[in-house]
């Protein structure tokens, strides 16, 4: 079932994702507010937009968010990376874009109802 956004909530939404580091507005006039293209919107912006570089800040991460590195493999295995392709940076990168992902799915998903 389509879903379609709430009546004057596009702002709201903006800002919401604005607080978690998502510049929906970089991409205006791209993508129209429905589900479907805020959410095509939403991955563009994640790979675009959500990196951590420099060793000394994805280790820092990585100690943070996932000190047995177990998710952030897990990720990276989902995407095809092999072994030899992964480093602290990369791990602690994706790692950041999932949780990202998934706090702006539910964000986005309270602004939408059932057609």
């Amino acid at each position: 079932m389509k879903k379609k956004m709430k009546k004057k909530m596009k702002k709201e939404l903006v800002n919401e994702l604005e607080n978690i580091g998502i510049d929906l507005l970089a991409y205006e006039g791209q993508f129209t507010f429905t589900y479907e293209q805020v959410m095509e919107t939403l991955v563009r912006c994640i790979n675009e937009q959500i990196e951590v570089i420099y060793y000394s800040k994805a280790i820092e991460y990585l100690q943070n968010n996932d000190e047995s590195l177990m998710d952030s493999l897990a990720i990276a295995e989902n995407f095809g990376y092999k072994m030899e392709d992964i480093n602290s940076e990369l791990l602690a990168t994706l790692h950041l874009q999932k949780t990202t992902f998934d706090v702006a799915e539910k964000i986005i998903s309270k602004y939408f109802e059932e057609d």
